[in-house]
């Protein structure tokens, strides 16, 4: 967390040499959305990683969590609502009330991650790295399954399972893209909010630029979580 915020002020200062209002809004938050879509990507190869490499013991103790969670995805939610559990039972096959469950939801979870985000960037940190961690179990799993189809291919047999692994995970968790970018907009968002109201003195229309940008991400975030949550209520109500 130390590093992230000290990365989120140093791309404020280089940000305040040059006019806010003469650059785009991809211009003026290019290096956010980098820094933490590195950020996910590396938790990612990471977790995957040593969830290929750890012995079985070890493995199933330190991603106990993650399996638990695979077992019953939806469990998730449960965890972050209490009222989740009721609302399934009574949705069932109706795809708008999975629809408003689902997004209600990630609603709530993507402006808990803002709220966290401002207080020293905790929110985006933890939602992103949960996230990653579900995603490189997935894909762990799924490579080791597969590794023995690729046995032929020799030492490039693993790399072989582990790239059929990363494209099988996109396809078991079709929502999971459009809610992940989601959070990750909104905690960019959270991130920008807490550089401008730590700063000391403001320059002139810095915070209307802020505010604008803040609510268009907040906006897209919202939108993303949207899409993620028809193509969720769609596999929920045929289920």
């Amino acid at each position: 967390m130390p590093a992230m915020y000290h990365i989120l002020k140093r791309e404020e200062k280089e940000e305040s040499r040059i006019h806010a209002s003469s650059l785009t809004f991809l211009q003026r938050h290019f290096h956010l959305i980098k820094v933490f879509s590195f950020f996910f990507i590396g938790l990612v190869f990471s977790y995957s990683f040593w969830y290929v490499v750890l012995p079985e013991q070890i493995k199933h103790s330190v991603f106990k969590e993650q399996e638990d969670t695979l077992l019953g995805i939806s469990e998730l939610r449960s965890q972050l609502t209490g009222n989740f559990s009721l609302q399934a039972r009574t949705c069932a096959g109706d795809f708008f009330c999975w629809l408003e469950v689902v997004f209600l939801n990630n609603s709530i979870v993507l402006f808990l991650a803002i709220i966290l985000s401002i207080a020293f960037a905790a929110g985006a940190i933890f939602l992103l790295g949960w996230n990653a961690s579900i995603i490189g179990v997935v894909i762990g799993k799924d490579a080791l399954a597969i590794l023995p189809a690729y046995s032929g291919f020799g030492l490039l047999s693993p790399i072989f399972a582990y790239f059929h692994g990363l494209f099988n995970a996109f396809g078991l968790i079709p929502h999971g893209l459009p809610e992940i970018l989601g959070y990750l907009v909104g905690a960019i968002a959270g991130g920008i909010i807490s550089v401008t109201i730590t700063k000391r003195h403001l320059q002139k229309g810095e915070f209307e630029t802020m505010a604008k940008d803040t609510g268009v991400m907040v906006i897209i975030a919202l939108l993303l979580l949207l899409i993620g949550a028809i193509i969720e209520a769609g596999f929920l109500a045929g289920t």
